[in-house]
């Protein structure tokens, strides 16, 4: 079993933009990856986004989708994650 953690930095949200972050963890191993949690952050009100310290034996997976203003350009988003094993 392992742990993993980490951070993103939300610091190129400008007003108008819209991040969500998915999580999914896979319980089986001959299983597929299930939704956990979806997260929305939206301008800059959150500027350091914690990814809380979650175990897993199977496997387990984050992804961030930016959800773009009419007109808006993608953006790139800094980030790092631990896992402890």
């Amino acid at each position: 079993m392992a742990v993993v953690c980490g951070y993103i930095d939300l610091t190129n949200l400008a007003v108008g933009d819209e991040l969500v972050q998915l999580e999914y963890i896979k319980i089986l191993p001959a299983g597929g990856y299930i939704p956990y949690q979806s997260l929305h952050y939206r301008q800059r009100n959150d500027v350091l986004c914690y990814i809380h310290s979650k175990p897993y034996y199977y496997g387990i997976k984050f992804t961030i989708q930016q959800i773009l203003p009419l007109g808006g350009p993608y953006k790139s988003f800094d980030y790092t994650f631990y896992r402890e094993i």
